[in-house]
């Protein structure tokens, strides 16, 4: 059978019977009956699928089971944060090395050529995503558009650190890329303590983040899909860990409206940045003041809608529906079992298996 989705979403949703992401389903429940999305896992590339880029432009899978997919019919992408290539499957290293390398190249080829098609909607892409996630880049586009930011290094120097605290003793202190309970060293945002200060000396390890810390009454989310914009607000100022709102759950939390100023300035990010999905982070000071903390390309958004009621699981589901390159199908007559394939641990690549080097020509 042959399959021409319309929405591709890449993404790992399952590893095993354990649930990686809970995004997917209820924005694929919810998306019209017109669309087709596809779900590609990238932790089963090589295992339930390969793909091909031909000449012509048109991205293949060929599936486990026979199936094809062509990727010739997209409106939409979504990047929901999909997971690492299966490399680690492969018993020796320096293969799985070079498996890595040539599975990211092949797919940055693949997203690259995506993005020169105008008429698909991309939520976001890899390019975009990446670039925005750098903190100050992040910093440095907020105040472009009018925003309000907090002062902040990322170093591995103790001296710079205690040049920071010297100059913003109320400081908090965060890691850069751990974001979840599931990392290994995951540490929530802290308070700076002075107590911190004999750890210091190891900070040539691992850089981390350090910021002053914003004494408010209010934290808020700000989804920006699009055109819509969803925002919740939590109280951290009655909350029993006001540094990281993540902690706290049974903080009161409520949708809001956010004034027009703030609006814009997020519009003008978003145009800036070429990005189509934002989560924004907020905090309100106690003077009334908005500051910008962050913006999180691919930010959850399940627990917002939890939190406050909003429907952004729905929002995502209809601009992912939209098509603009005419329904998707199935050809049901075609079917290819020649496709079956099993996964090898121990299987050399064919560029180290074809036979040995060739000596250069030098005279």
């Amino acid at each position: 059978m042959r399959i021409h989705p319309t929405c591709l979403i890449l993404s790992t949703v399952r590893k095993g019977e354990e649930k990686i992401d809970g995004h997917i389903e209820p924005v694929v429940a919810n998306m019209s009956s017109s669309s087709m999305p596809f779900i590609c896992d990238y932790t089963r590339y090589g295992v339930d699928y390969t793909a091909s880029l031909t000449n012509d432009g048109i991205i293949t899978l060929q599936l486990y089971d026979g199936d094809e997919v062509y990727l010739d019919r997209l409106s939409t992408v979504w990047i929901r944060r999909p997971q690492g290539f299966p490399h680690h499957m492969l018993s020796r290293l320096e293969i799985a090395k070079y498996v890595y390398k040539e599975h990211v190249c092949f797919w940055v080829d693949a997203l690259e050529f995506l993005m020169y098609q105008r008429d698909i909607y991309q939520y976001n892409h890899i390019h975009h995503e990446r670039s925005i996630d750098n903190k100050y880049v992040q910093q440095h586009i907020a105040r472009d558009v009018g925003l309000k930011t907090v002062p902040m290094i990322i170093t591995s120097s103790k001296v710079d650190v205690e040049a920071f605290i010297a100059h913003y003793p109320d400081a908090i202190v965060k890691l850069q890329h751990t974001f979840s309970s599931d990392d290994v060293f995951w540490q929530p945002t802290k308070k700076f303590t002075h107590e911190m200060l004999d750890e210091l000396s190891k900070l040539y390890v691992a850089p981390i983040i350090v910021q002053e810390y914003i004494d408010g009454v209010y934290d808020y989310r700000i989804t920006m899909i699009d055109d819509h914009v969803i925002a919740a607000r939590y109280h951290t100022g009655s909350s029993r860990y006001p540094y990281d709102v993540r902690i706290d759950r049974f903080m009161k939390a409520e949708q809001c409206t956010i004034d027009d100023a703030t609006i814009r300035a997020l519009q003008a990010f978003m145009r800036a940045t070429h990005l189509r999905y934002a989560a924004f982070d907020f905090r309100e000071n106690r003077h009334g003041e908005m500051i910008f903390l962050e913006v999180n390309p691919s930010g959850g958004f399940l627990y917002v809608d939890q939190d406050i009621g909003s429907d952004i699981a729905q929002i995502m589901a209809d601009v992912l529906s939209a098509t603009h390159r005419g329904k998707a199908h199935y050809d049901a007559s075609i079917r290819n079992d020649a496709h079956r394939f099993d996964y090898d641990p121990n299987c050399l690549p064919f560029a180290a298996s074809v036979g040995g080097n060739v000596e250069v020509i030098r005279r």
